[in-house]
C-alpha cells in the first residue's frame, strides 16, 4: 500500500486504560499476574472502543437502494426465474437481533509480555438479512438467515502515563496504536462466492491502494498512516471484485457505505448507501472489468470508516431462500478541516 504521509496530529487521541504495574506496597507483581492484568486491560479497551463496534447493522430497518440502481417493478415480485438480476426495493441487515448475541473472540498473536501486543478480534453474528421485492409502499420484507463474521487486527502499545515518567514509575497506560480494516466474511467459506481483491481511495492529495485487509494502519506519527482527506473534497473509491457465481447478470451488486453523522457507535441512520458502477460511467474507467467505482464527499468527522459492501445478486432475487452471500471491507480514514489547504508532514 502506498500513500502520501499526511497530518496525523489531527487524529484524536484514543482512550487510554491505566494499569498498575506494582502493588500498593511498591512490590513488583508476579509475571503471570502482570500478564493476566495486561490481557484484561487490553480486552477492556476492545470492549469499549468504537473501532471494534463497526457493523453496518440496519437494526431491522430497511433502507432503500441508491436511486440510480435498477429497482423491481410495481406489484408483487417473486423469485427471479431468468438470468437478469434486479435490485430489491429495500434490503437490510440485522446482525444482532434479540436473543442472538454476537460471539467475540480476542486472540493475542503477540502476548503483552513487553510493551506491545498484537491482537486479532473476531465477532460472529447470527442474524437476519431482509429483502423486500414489493414496490407497494409497505415495508413487508421476507427474511433469511445471516451468519457472518467480522475480523480486525490491532496493535496496542504500553506507554508511560506521565510525560516525566521514569523507569521506576509503576503506572503504565495501554494505547491503541494501529488497526487494520474490518473484513466481513461468511462464517462458512463454502457459502461465499464473492471476494474483494483491492480497494483504492483517490483524493486531491492522497492515493491509497489496500490489497490486504489484515495490514495495519498506524494511528500515530509513523509509516502506514490512515488515509487522510480534506473536508469537502470528493474522493474516488474503486474496488476490484470477483464472483464465481455467474447465475445472474450482473452477478454482483456493490455498494459504498459512507458516514453522514458522527457518532462513536454509528446506528442505521448514520450512513448513506451509494451504488457502485462497473459500466464506464459515474467515474468508472472501464466497463465490465470487475472494478466498481463510486465517488463520495468527505465530511469533517476526524476519524471514521467507509465500507465496500459486495453482495451476490442471487440473494436479492427472492425474499426467503437461505442464500445470503456477501463480503465487506471497512476502511478507516481521517479528515482535516477545509480551512487547511494541504496536509502537512508530521
Amino acid at each position: 500500500m502506498t500513500m502520501r504521509r499526511c497530518l496525523a496530529s489531527v487524529l484524536p487521541m484514543l482512550s487510554i486504560l491505566f494499569l498498575e504495574g506494582c502493588g500498593a506496597s511498591g512490590t513488583v507483581k508476579p509475571a503471570l499476574t502482570q500478564q493476566s492484568a495486561n490481557r484484561s486491560a487490553i480486552e477492556n479497551l476492545i470492549a469499549a472502543a468504537p473501532e471494534f463496534a463497526i457493523s453496518f447493522d440496519d437494526n431491522g430497518e430497511l433502507n432503500g437502494d441508491a436511486s440510480a440502481a435498477v429497482a423491481a417493478s410495481s406489484g408483487a415480485q417473486t423469485a427471479q426465474t431468468d438470468s437478469t438480476a434486479i435490485v430489491a426495493v429495500h434490503w437490510g441487515r440485522w446482525r444482532v437481533p434479540p436473543n442472538h448475541p454476537p460471539v467475540r473472540t480476542v486472540t493475542f498473536l503477540t502476548p503483552p509480555d513487553s510493551n506491545h501486543a498484537l491482537v486479532k478480534v473476531n465477532v460472529k453474528f447470527d442474524g437476519w438479512f431482509f429483502v423486500d421485492l414489493t414496490d407497494d409502499g409497505i415495508r413487508n420484507p421476507g427474511k433469511k438467515p445471516l451468519q457472518d463474521q467480522k475480523t480486525r487486527y490491532a496493535l496496542f502499545k504500553k506507554i508511560w502515563f506521565h510525560p516525566d515518567s521514569t523507569s521506576n514509575d509503576s503506572v503504565f497506560g495501554w494505547r491503541l496504536a494501529a488497526v487494520s480494516p474490518v473484513e466481513f466474511t461468511m462464517i462458512d467459506p463454502a457459502r461465499q462466492t464473492v471476494a474483494i481483491h483491492s480497494v483504492t481511495l483517490t483524493g486531491a492529495q492522497t492515493h491509497v491502494t489496500i490489497t490486504d485487509p489484515t495490514a495495519l494502519l498506524s494511528l500515530g506519527h509513523s509509516t502506514g498512516l490512515l488515509p487522510l482527506f480534506r473536508e469537502g473534497e470528493t474522493v474516488k473509491v474503486e474496488a476490484a471484485v470477483t464472483n464465481t457465481d455467474h447465475g445472474y447478470v450482473p452477478p454482483t451488486f456493490v455498494y459504498l457505505h459512507a458516514p453522514v453523522e458522527e457518532h462513536a457507535f454509528p446506528g442505521p441512520h448514520d450512513w448513506i448507501r451509494i451504488f457502485m458502477y462497473d459500466d464506464g460511467t459515474h467515474g468508472d474507467t472501464t466497463a465490465g472489468d470487475g472494478t466498481y467505482t463510486a465517488e463520495w464527499t468527505v465530511q469533517r468527522f476526524r476519524r471514521h470508516h467507509i465500507a465496500i459492501d459486495v453482495l451476490n445478486s442471487r440473494c436479492l432475487q427472492n425474499e426467503t431462500n437461505d442464500d445470503y452471500n456477501s463480503t465487506t471491507w471497512a476502511v478507516p480514514y481521517g479528515s482535516y478541516p477545509s480551512i487547511l489547504s494541504t496536509a502537512a508532514t508530521p
